[in-house]
């Protein structure tokens, strides 16, 4: 474990008896249905750490239990740094959700979308509207990776490179 004693929660402002549900909850409805084969929880505020559990284990369907110290891989942990990020300028006024991506970034004033053909011969449109900061921080902007291999767009990225 890490060297620190819980905060009891009401010291922070938080409900300590909604927490202690968090563990059940998890289990129940994401490790127990196989979605996931471990949870770790840490919840703090004002740098003091008022929740922490662990539960599951280190592999689907393997025995290790994980705890404080296991180590393993996160995915895609760009989107949580960014998110955070643009909600750091968002409660200083300095961007808005609704704003669009092209007001930061103009490279995306004139940005097409896919509506057919191959890669070799797209055809693209303008798309209804322009993507937001918003479509960004939910993932719905339609942005994909030429890694994924899953359509014509993934192509076009790769070729384009």
């Amino acid at each position: 474990m890490f060297d620190h004693d819980p905060t009891d929660p009401h010291e922070v402002g938080l409900n300590a008896d909604r927490l202690a549900v968090m563990p059940a909850y998890f289990k129940t409805n994401y490790i127990d249905t196989g979605k996931v084969p471990c949870m770790g929880l840490l919840v703090s505020r004002g740098g003091e750490i008022a929740h922490e559990s662990y539960t599951g284990a280190t592999e689907m369907g393997g025995k290790e239990p994980i705890s404080a110290e296991t180590i393993f891989r996160i995915y895609s942990m760009t989107k949580p740094i960014t998110t955070l990020a643009i909600m750091m300028l968002l409660e200083e006024c300095k961007i808005r959700l609704d704003h669009p991506v092209s007001r930061y970034i103009p490279e995306y004033r004139n940005a097409m979308v896919w509506d057919g053909g191959t890669a070799a011969a797209p055809k693209l449109r303008k798309p209804d509207r322009e993507m937001t900061v918003l479509d960004l921080v939910t993932h719905t902007s339609g942005l994909t990776y030429g890694f994924l291999f899953q359509d014509e767009t993934d192509e076009i990225y790769r070729i384009s490179k």
